[in-house]
């Protein structure tokens, strides 16, 4: 999906524009763990609130879209 993009910014935006269904500017856990079942990531009830700790930084429940490409760009840099 990403291979459209021209930058990885541009499909983290993207992505969570689709994801951040109420339009907020922020994933809630239910649009982020939505978000993962959209994209094929099927994982346990326990992962999904562990990926929600790890992205929500600053843990104010929701993960802001630079929380979001902080959190994808370092799992690019590792790759």
């Amino acid at each position: 999906m990403g291979k459209a993009f021209a930058k990885l910014e541009d499909y983290v935006k993207d992505l969570m524009t689709k994801m951040d269904k109420n339009k907020d500017g922020y994933l809630s856990f239910d649009e982020f763990c939505s978000g993962l079942r959209m994209l094929g990531i099927i994982v346990t009830h326990q992962e999904e609130h562990t990926l929600m700790r790890q992205f929500d930084v600053n843990q104010d429940n929701k993960i802001s879209l630079q929380e979001f490409c902080d959190a994808l760009m370092s799992v690019q840099a590792s790759a």
